[in-house]
């Protein structure tokens, strides 16, 4: 019977260590000041300040700081005189809550809360219709209202409780004497029992773990620095044994040739079979090379003795040759300006130009005396043209200039053949159409247009069929002629295309030597998993069954027979030409056109440079690029649909619907971050591997669906992979968050979260939770395969000189992350299995790799936790 019969402390302004510290109880996982929030809540929702609001209630306002309380400022004068300092002693800024707590005098609230609460509740009692004393309603009588008018609190507590009449005083709200459970003076703090406070506990109890705290923070930032520094160690370990390699394998050449010019007397050395001494002691120019806009690098310029110049980086990597043997002049443009860095642009027949930028005029002399030389010494002639900077800015034929004018090529030789752009041009875009169609292939730029690899035994095959007068290129009429009989043609005539591959000589005779090789390069391209072995045992067997063996010779019809007798194995064989796929054999399959492979007009920049036409063009590129990436765009939508989905799915769950948990206390926002972006990165490392199942894609594109964008499978990978990889980082920083959070509560407090683990009598460190845990210890495990994967994945040099390392990383960092992933989940920190009513996270090996199915986390009950998420 406290409440009625303990002697209550007289109302003052002083808010008790309770309410300043522990408002919500001890779980909250911040400390809060029930003052310093009441001030807050009271500016943001822009209430008046504490003069105006006396106003408003028909008070008179105060000027002098000592009418808001005239005993308190006399017996607490410095609390008065450090509140003028915190308003710089203007009383018209006091905050309405602390000026209505300053006017406590001791037995009630003052003037102006007074009036506040009146009129709260008169507002209330006048809303209410149903309220008794209402007349309008027939709910009551006057009989009835004055019946109730006489009950006391002291009746409603006999009648709703089990206390006897006679245990408690008439008057509730005042102890007089003589009445029951005599109280002799008012209970003070001191003569209750001694203990430390809560709030005590816990601000100790992180005490001693900033260091462990700060080093996990700095070693998960130092993993990926240390991931790209094994990298960077390795590229430059393969690179130095790369050259070392090269010199010795040259080294070696260049002797043999020796041998051999002892031997017979001629001395045959390439420009690759020179030794390291005689690189020394050859001529080379150190310059700039000028690709396109602001982008340059460093080269090398090299003149070798087989007439070929040679453009290497400063590690001496060859970036391009160019070769004089087809020309019998060549030109170069030289500027003349001396107030700019002198400049050299150098024609090359049939390639893209050379423009070399020189640190100054002496250098450049240099380079063109020994070109001069150079020229002459191989019988040819060098034409030096007086030129500007513009002009050669202007009209130097750039790398991807060239690059634009090949897929114009492409894009115009499909269109005709296929018949995939049938519009009218105008004059201007005519023009840029035999523009283009004056260009000449080389077998790298008929590789790619095919793509396949130049040094593919088919690619070499037909490009030689083509080239009749080895010439080293073909022109347009020639590549449209190609197209022609492999798009219009019947099965005899594309057939025949592969046999005059084979007939060199156009005898109309072939061995079966070069048969032989053919097939093995049609059984190459179906994609087959026989292998090597498998591939010539299968071809062999061919000879065996049309006795072809023991021949020397073949003809069209033996070679048209063997084929058509095998359209079932070779289905899949065809070219992929930019927009369409063209099989051989199979009249069923025919072709498949992708429509987004649209010939386009060069936009005119110069035609409208005001901001109305930049944002036009800017508005018709997006367009087009939508119009040409729809169906990426689409599955891509699809995607980060589903990803925000189940993050917003398990952020709601966790920040509204399981607010009221004892880790959501404790964890705040962060449990539902983190929650949500463990979801989210499990769909995206779910779906990962399944991009990349060749067989898989290969199999569905043969069902000829053109709905899927296969070709656009890799890059989807990519975007997968950085999508998990953005939701693991925002997993890991929250949950270093948590794992402070965790750290700072007491030891009774977490044998209430964790129940199934077991505790000494002190609280565990923050370092236990990181790395003494399995869900800690397969965390940062992760957190490293993770960098490893990303940094060899992500660096482009990785792939080009090192592409064993990264294919390493990925085939056993997979089955690493994906092993790391389920030990992740396991722990059962606060009650049953996460996996409990789905199946458990499974290891599939697929077609393409290893994939994994995860099922969701579902949420836990326990007595004093709702939910636990995987740390």
């Amino acid at each position: 019977m406290g409440l009625a019969s303990q002697i209550a402390e007289k109302e003052d302004a002083v808010i008790i260590d309770d309410l300043r510290d522990h408002i919500f109880g001890p779980m909250e996982f911040s400390r809060r000041d029930l003052a310093a929030v009441n001030v807050m809540r009271g500016r943001d929702y822009g209430l008046p300040d504490y003069n105006a609001a006396r106003r408003a209630y028909k008070l008179n306002a105060l000027s002098n700081w000592s009418d808001i309380n005239k005993d308190l400022f006399i017996k607490k004068p410095e609390m008065v005189q450090k509140l003028q300092d915190l308003y710089q002693n203007e009383i018209d800024n006091v905050d309405l809550y602390v000026g209505g707590m300053l006017e406590c005098d001791g037995n009630k609230p003052g003037p102006l809360f007074t009036q506040i609460i009146k009129e709260q509740f008169l507002r209330l009692r006048d809303a209410d219709r149903f309220w008794f004393e209402n007349t309008e309603n027939p709910l009551f009588t006057p009989e009835e209202v004055a019946v109730i008018k006489s009950y006391r609190m002291y009746d409603v507590i006999i009648a709703a409780t089990s206390i006897p009449p006679t245990a408690i005083q008439k008057d509730v709200f005042f102890w007089r004497d003589g009445d029951v459970c005599p109280q002799p003076s008012q209970m003070r703090g001191d003569m209750l029992e001694p203990c430390v406070s809560l709030g005590a506990i816990n601000r100790d109890v992180f005490s001693g773990n900033e260091v462990p705290f700060l080093f996990t923070c700095a070693l998960i930032g130092i993993i990926p620095m240390l991931s790209f520094l094994a990298a960077y160690i390795l590229l430059k370990y393969r690179g130095r044994k790369r050259r070392k390699y090269i010199k010795h394998h040259q080294d070696q050449v260049y002797q043999h040739s020796l041998d051999d010019y002892r031997t017979n007397g001629a001395l045959h050395v390439h420009s690759d079979q020179m030794t390291n001494n005689q690189e020394k002691g050859s001529e080379k120019v150190v310059a700039t090379e000028w690709l396109h806009c602001n982008l340059s690098r460093p080269v090398k310029v090299k003149f070798a003795s087989d007439g070929q110049v040679h453009v290497e980086n400063r590690k001496g990597n060859r970036l391009r040759t160019i070769t004089i043997k087809s020309v019998s002049a060549m030109m170069l443009e030289v500027t003349e300006d001396s107030t700019e860095d002198p400049l050299a642009l150098l024609r090359i027949h049939k390639e893209h130009d050379l423009v070399l930028i020189f640190e100054n005029m002496a250098i450049r002399r240099k380079f063109i005396e020994i070109l001069t030389q150079f020229l002459k010494a191989h019988g040819k002639e060098l034409v030096i043209t007086p030129t500007s900077h513009e002009h050669i800015f202007t009209t130097a034929e750039t790398k991807e200039k060239r690059q634009q004018r090949l897929e114009r090529f492409f894009k115009i030789a499909y269109a005709q053949a296929f018949g995939i752009d049938k519009k009218e041009r105008s004059a201007v875009e005519q023009k840029e159409c035999e523009d283009a169609m004056n260009l000449k292939l080389t077998r790298v730029d008929f590789a790619e247009a095919l793509a396949m690899k130049p040094t593919c035994v088919f690619i070499e095959k037909m490009f030689n069929c083509i080239d009749r007068q080895r010439e080293g290129r073909i022109s347009f009429q020639q590549f449209l002629q190609l197209i022609m009989h492999l798009s219009q043609g019947d099965e005899k005539a594309r057939i025949k295309v592969l046999f005059d591959m084979c007939d060199s000589d156009r005898s109309g005779l072939i061995e079966p030597a070069q048969l032989f090789e053919l097939l093995r390069s049609l059984l190459d391209m179906t994609a087959s998993q026989k292998g090597a072995a498998g591939m010539d045992a299968v071809t062999w067997k061919l000879f065996e069954d049309f006795g072809l063996k023991g021949k020397k010779k073949l003809s069209f019809d033996d070679f048209f027979s063997l084929i058509t007798d095998q359209t079932h194995d070779l289905s899949k064989v065809g070219l992929d030409f930019k927009g369409v796929h063209q099989t051989f054999f199979d009249p069923k399959a025919g072709r498949t056109v992708r429509h987004d492979f649209v010939l386009e007009p060069t936009a005119d920049v110069s035609a409208d440079n005001t901001l109305r036409g930049r944002v036009k063009a800017l508005h018709a590129h997006l367009l087009t690029y939508i119009e040409e990436h729809k169906q990426q765009i689409f599955y891509l939508c699809v995607f980060y649909v589903a990803i925000l989905g189940v993050w917003i799915e398990r952020f709601s769950f966790y920040m509204f619907l399981n607010e009221t948990s004892d880790l959501r206390k404790v964890m705040g926002v962060g449990i539902a971050i983190t929650r949500g972006s463990a979801a989210a990165m499990s769909l995206a490392f779910s779906i990962l591997l399944m991009t990349v199942c060749r067989n898989i894609i290969t199999w569905i594109r043969d069902l000829a669906c053109p709905y899927i964008p296969f070709d656009s499978a890799v890059t989807f990978h990519k975007v997968i992979a950085l999508t998990g990889g953005f939701f693991a980082l925002v997993h890991t920083i929250g949950h270093l968050i948590n794992f402070y959070h965790v750290s700072t509560q007491p030891i009774e407090h977490l044998r209430c979260l964790f129940r199934e683990m077991s505790f000494g009598p002190a609280p565990p460190s923050f370092a236990f939770w990181v790395f003494k845990t399995l869900t800690g210890l397969t965390g940062v495990l992760l957190v490293i395969v993770m960098s490893i994967m990303f940094v060899f994945a992500l660096w482009p040099k990785i792939q080009q000189q090192a592409y064993r390392y990264f294919w390493l990383s990925h085939r056993f960092g997979y089955i690493a992350f994906y092993v790391l992933c389920i030990l992740h989940g396991l722990p059962r920190l606060t009650g049953v299995r996460t996996f409990c009513s789905s199946p458990l996270s499974g290891l599939q090996y697929g077609n393409g790799g290893l994939i994994m199915f995860s099922g969701g986390p579902l949420p836990l009950v326990s007595d004093c936790t709702d939910s636990f998420l995987c740390l």
